[in-house]
């Protein structure tokens, strides 16, 4: 009987072991297996979603910037023209007795400082032509039909010396009463003639005034008389860089028929 308890205590040491090696082997089976379903399966990240997008708000159409915002017009009943200026200068009207002046009316608007006058003569007289090297400075279509608004310089050469006058005004694209071939103009030309800028070409005929058929001009000019005249083309090209000049340049290039 000693001799079986023996064999019984043996047998459950043995059975014991074994369970613990069974449950090691499954722990470290199971392990592997996790690791090995970790490294095959890399997590994936999910974003949330809405089930309602955002409705595209449609943009407002962008509105062209008005260059005249705030500016006074004038429409002339005597020579037919309209122009626009700013608040800040100085308009004035001047009427004559008919046979006292060139014309019936003169208009002029001077800018703050006074240095800087646009005027309108609704009759004014062409200029003859003359020998002159011209260089164009810039060229821009006016809102009047037939109409352009030319800055060049006049590089006229008299008793040995030569001088250049800067001139900013409003002409018609082509002339019937000028010199033929009338040479159109064009930004960064240099015209040598006998007869450019002169022949008429300094001004123009309102085709909405038949019985009116005066020669108009509208062209910038200066209070002092040294003014617009200088020593080389260099300082008379950057006479219309000054902001009073621009400003007189956007006054020309508002002209249309009344």
């Amino acid at each position: 009987m000693g001799k079986l308890r023996n064999n019984e205590s043996g047998f459950g040491v043995v059975e014991a072991a074994l369970v613990l090696v069974v449950l090691i082997l499954l722990g470290v089976s199971g392990w592997a297996i996790y690791r090995q379903q970790h490294k095959a399966t890399p997590a994936v990240k999910t974003t949330r979603t809405t089930s309602t997008a955002k409705a595209a708000v449609p943009r407002a159409p962008e509105v062209p910037t008005n260059p005249y915002a705030g500016w006074k017009s004038y429409c002339s009943s005597y020579g037919g023209l309209c122009f626009k200026y700013p608040a800040s200068w100085v308009f004035e009207k001047k009427t004559y007795a008919p046979g006292t002046a060139p014309s019936q009316e003169v208009d002029t608007i001077s800018s703050p400082s006074g240095d800087t006058v646009v005027t309108y003569d609704p009759q004014s007289f062409a200029p003859f032509g003359e020998s002159v090297t011209v260089h164009v400075v810039s060229v821009k279509s006016a809102p009047a039909d037939g109409l352009e608004v030319v800055g060049l310089v006049q590089e006229v050469s008299s008793g040995g010396s030569t001088q250049f006058d800067a001139d900013y005004f409003v002409t018609a694209k082509s002339h019937a009463y000028a010199c033929s071939p009338h040479t159109p103009f064009a930004p960064g030309a240099v015209i040598k003639s006998s007869c450019e800028p002169g022949g008429g070409l300094y001004g123009f005929e309102n085709p909405n005034t038949p019985s009116f058929k005066g020669y108009q001009t509208l062209d910038v000019s200066q209070k002092n008389a040294g003014q617009g005249t200088f020593d080389n083309l260099a300082e008379a090209q950057a006479w219309f860089d000054s902001s009073e000049i621009q400003t007189a340049g956007k006054i020309l290039g508002s002209v249309s028929y009344d």
